[in-house]
């Protein structure tokens, strides 16, 4: 009986450990309680012991754990989220056969502390030097990022892909009679950092690929660019190849 009471005891206790958060400090010592707030003076931690409320300066803590497991704590109040739902806003630009421009929102979910997918739209301009022609795209794509990098470093490493369909926007520049969207495919390269904030930001850089078509023609005013010349249409397909250098912010 004795032995099923201390078990009973032991089992609870444990249960009520594993529920705190702690802090790791510089002399030893672990604080076990609540963490109420974080800023550069230090983090507000309510003590488990007597209820008590205390300021814990950021130089005395070695390491933190919060108790739900959405978050990977660092020295200085920097964290990793590494549970649930984020939103995704990410711009970019590219630099070669013309010049692009991209801005992209996605909302994703972690399913692991180290992959996240979901769902996004981008707009897109892609510039194209042979014909002087400015096309514009609004892309649906699905959206998958895994983390390279061990959870317990404050700098991560991670790949990105992206699939979907570019529709065109119809814009008009001198020649172009129509042009037509397609299959579109991203892989990128990134690096994000911990912050004290609950948005992170990221750098990545990227690879994209997109199919299209186009009809051009010859156009006799300056002022109708959409006036082409019947007889001198033409048809061409292309895949748009291009180098996207992107800054990205999670908003957690």
């Amino acid at each position: 009986m004795r032995q099923l009471l201390f078990l009973s005891f032991l089992l609870t206790h444990l249960s009520l450990w594993s529920q705190l958060d702690q802090l790791f400090l510089v002399d030893g010592s672990i604080l076990m309680g609540e963490i109420l707030s974080e800023d550069t003076l230090g983090t507000k931690f309510r003590l488990n012991t007597n209820q008590d409320t205390i300021l814990v300066s950021q130089s005395d803590i070695i390491k933190k754990f919060s108790n739900d497991g959405s978050m990977i704590f660092f020295s200085k109040g920097r964290y990793h989220v590494v549970r649930g739902h984020y939103l995704q806003i990410s711009t970019g630009i590219g630099p070669n056969y013309g010049g692009s421009f991209h801005l992209n929102a996605y909302y994703a979910k972690r399913f692991t502390p180290g992959f996240s997918a979901g769902f996004g739209a981008g707009y897109s301009v892609l510039a194209e030097f042979d014909h002087f022609v400015n096309y514009e795209f609004i892309t649906p794509h699905f959206y998958g990022r895994q983390y390279l990098t061990k959870l317990n470093k404050p700098d991560r490493f991670y790949l990105t892909g992206k699939l979907g369909y570019a529709l065109a926007l119809g814009s008009r520049s001198f020649g172009l009679k129509s042009y037509k969207g397609g299959a579109s495919l991203e892989g990128g390269f990134g690096f994000q950092w911990a912050s004290k904030k609950k948005t992170k930001f990221s750098v990545e850089f990227a690879y994209y690929l997109q199919k299209s078509s186009a009809q051009f023609g010859n156009t006799n005013s300056f002022f109708d660019p959409g006036f082409i010349d019947q007889s001198s249409i033409f048809f061409e397909r292309r895949i748009f190849f291009r180098n996207i250098l992107r800054l990205n912010a999670d908003l957690n």
